[in-house]
């Protein structure tokens, strides 16, 4: 019965992956919401507006109606609650963490030495050598490659991503409301030039908590579309916008599910037309594949499905074989919603592809809250690294893996490093781009310090009171130009 209804809107979930309790208290009751078993004790619409309401209601995520028999969820709740383990299962073995790490150099800027630290986006432009900063505060900050502030500009919301046009004008994604909700209050932004009496000219609107933007031409007519992740809460949904001839853009749905979180443009069977490859979160957890047919059609397949507790975050695409095919690298460790617990099964992944892009696990490295995953060559070894940040740590016990850098040792071998005081900021963003004006890759960490789980009071106390707004890791591959200290 479970395999059943359960895995007919995503993966099945085995009982083990959750504790009975967190089982019993936190998923089953949404569960049966979404059954349509709607209690007054468990109303999931009091915390929202009626136009949220109504949004809400008309994607029908929770049926007015029942849509199995008592008789058939009780069974289903026994079957979880019997066969979970009582406590959340134990920690996997590692590579053990190394501190003495001398490959970067951590150093921390305070920007707004005022302010919690709360940045939501950190992005880099290689072509202009520019780095911009978004906060939950709505500014948006533009700093040269010394992480020198030369500019900044109020926006309507929190800035979520961004993406540069044929003359590197920026575009930014601002998410509307940042905390979960189902107002379309999101826009894409065009930064005008400084000359102008109008900082920002909206290309579009009304998205969904919009969380990421990929832009290329993907009905071969020589202008830029742009795909968007409408993340969302309950309702969302994954789209590409045509743009049209006389620059407004048509919209085209994809996917009309909440959660989607990343998309890469490839050209996943080498047709010369760009596919689209998306991570999505929320549920249906998993990457999948939009090949392009062509005339603006899209057929979607699934390349890897996640149970929807894993908490997928992040994931990029590299070769990390060598044997000319792309490999994904994912992250999974979102921790915020109804099943908090430190989880076994959160970590980094590196799946290889067969050349048929059909991919499989060959790698695995456990860390609990995995949230972003960086895969480069930093040491300039000629092999891929990885640097992967964790917004859920187990603070009590291993407080620094909220960062850590594997080094490539080779057959898919990487020694795990941190530095010391990694705890100094909660973070949330990750950039890897040029800071010193070397030529190499130095990375970028943003501290976000609204906590959406519990975390210890020092830490809190310390994040509020004295944390590093960001910290950034000089590589230390060539001779340092000293950083700017704001």
């Amino acid at each position: 019965m479970a395999q059943g209804i359960c895995g007919s809107c995503h993966l099945f979930p085995e009982p083990e992956l959750l504790d009975k309790k967190t089982w019993q208290k936190g998923v089953l009751p949404q569960m049966a919401m979404r059954l349509g078993f709607i209690s007054l004790k468990d109303n999931p619409y009091e915390q929202f507006s009626s136009q949220e309401i109504r949004l809400i209601i008309k994607s029908m995520v929770f049926p007015s109606q029942p849509i199995v028999d008592s008789a058939t969820w009780n069974r289903i709740v026994n079957y979880y609650i019997s066969l979970a383990p009582e406590k959340p299962l134990p920690q996997m073995q590692k590579n053990p963490v190394k501190s003495e790490w001398h490959a970067f150099l951590p150093t921390e800027t305070k920007l707004f030495p005022a302010k919690t630290p709360a940045i939501t986006m950190v992005k880099y432009n290689p072509a202009k050598k520019l780095w911009f900063l978004g906060n939950r505060e709505n500014r948006l900050y533009t700093l040269n490659n010394h992480f020198e502030i030369t500019d900044s500009l109020l926006l309507d919301s929190p800035a979520s991503d961004i993406t540069y046009g044929p003359d590197h004008q920026p575009y930014v994604l601002t998410m509307g409301k940042m905390d979960p909700n189902e107002l379309q209050a999101g826009k894409l932004v065009a930064i005008k030039p400084a000359t102008t009496k109008k900082a920002t000219h909206t290309i579009l609107d009304s998205l969904s908590r919009p969380v990421h933007i990929s832009t290329a031409d993907l009905d071969n007519d020589g202008l830029q579309d742009k795909v968007i992740c409408e993340f969302g809460n309950y309702t969302g949904k994954l789209v590409w916008f045509q743009q049209l001839k006389n620059g407004a853009y048509k919209e085209h749905i994809l996917k009309q599910a909440p959660g989607a979180l990343k998309t890469i443009i490839v050209d996943i069977n080498n047709d010369r037309k760009p596919d689209i490859m998306t991570l999505m979160a929320q549920g249906n957890e998993g990457i999948f594949i939009y090949i392009n047919r062509g005339e603006g059609y899209f057929e979607e397949k699934a390349l890897l499905r996640f149970p929807p507790v894993y908490g997928s975050s992040d994931f990029e695409l590299a070769d990390f074989n060598s044997d000319g095919f792309i490999d994904i690298v994912y992250t999974n460790g979102d921790n915020a919603d109804y099943s908090y617990s430190l989880k076994n099964y959160h970590g980094v992944r590196i799946f290889l592809n067969d050349g048929k892009n059909r991919f499989r696990q060959e790698w695995f490295y456990p860390l609990y809250g995995a949230s972003k995953v960086l895969a480069r060559d930093f040491d300039e070894d000629g092999d891929l690294d990885m640097s992967a940040i964790s917004f859920f740590p187990d603070y009590e016990n291993a407080p620094d893996e909220g960062f850590i850098y594997f080094e490539n040792k080779g057959q898919l071998t990487f020694e795990p490093y941190t530095f010391k005081n990694a705890s100094r900021g909660r973070w949330l963003t990750m950039e890897a781009g040029d800071v010193d004006d070397d030529n190499d890759l130095d990375i970028v960490l943003g501290s976000f310090v609204f906590s959406v789980i519990p975390a210890p009071k020092m830490y809190q106390q310390q994040w509020k009171k004295t944390g590093a707004e960001a910290i950034v890791l000089i590589n230390q591959k060539k001779a340092p130009t000293p950083l700017h200290q704001q």
